[in-house]
């Protein structure tokens, strides 16, 4: 399982561009008075600015505790608008270089209390998601069926330069490894080892 740490600690703070910043505060704050020891609440926080290939917007993720969105909007700031409708965590938007599309990382929800991770693609348009790991399913959202078969997780994707293929870290070796698979999620291998 890749450490769930790097979701809460990424972005700590990014200068995006004259007078746009972007911060992640702490994901978690001690309630004060509660009288309960460890007991939390939840900052939205905002994290992982990723600027679109033209240069025009931003992806970012917003959120509070284990349910974050992908938001996108101009790079000065403006129109900006939630993409993903997520009950759990989307994180680290990585946009195509045609700028249509962007892949990120989802929790799954039939795996949140192991905590495995997908990744998955949207229109930047907020139409379109699908899962590119784990399983397929038709584009009328029928015919789903499992392509891997383990609790691993899958995330933080990086789009090549062509747009044909995504690499991302996995750990369905029992380790965290380097994998690339096509832009629709098939042929997926392995390119690190131990």
């Amino acid at each position: 399982m890749l450490p769930r740490s790097l979701i809460v600690t990424a972005g700590a703070l990014a200068l995006l561009a004259p007078g746009v910043v972007l911060a992640q505060a702490h994901g978690r704050q001690a309630e004060p008075g509660t009288g309960q020891p460890g007991a939390v609440r939840y900052q939205e926080n905002t994290s992982t600015p990723a600027w679109s290939p033209d240069g025009k917007r931003i992806a970012f993720v917003r959120g509070k505790g284990r349910n974050s969105d992908i938001y996108v909007m101009n790079a000065d700031g403006t129109h900006r608008r939630k993409i993903t409708k997520s009950l759990s965590e989307d994180a680290f938007p990585s946009w195509s270089p045609d700028g249509k599309t962007i892949a990120f990382t989802h929790l799954t929800p039939e795996h949140t209390d192991i905590g495995a991770y997908e990744i998955y693609a949207i229109g930047v348009n907020g139409t379109g998601q699908r899962r590119l790991t784990h399983a397929r399913m038709g584009i009328d959202g029928k015919n789903q069926r499992r392509l891997t078969h383990n609790p691993a997780s899958d995330a933080f994707e990086a789009w090549s330069p062509d747009g044909n293929r995504i690499a991302f870290l996995s750990d369905r070796s029992g380790r965290t490894e380097v994998y690339v698979m096509r832009a629709d999620g098939t042929d997926v291998r392995r390119l690190t080892r131990g």
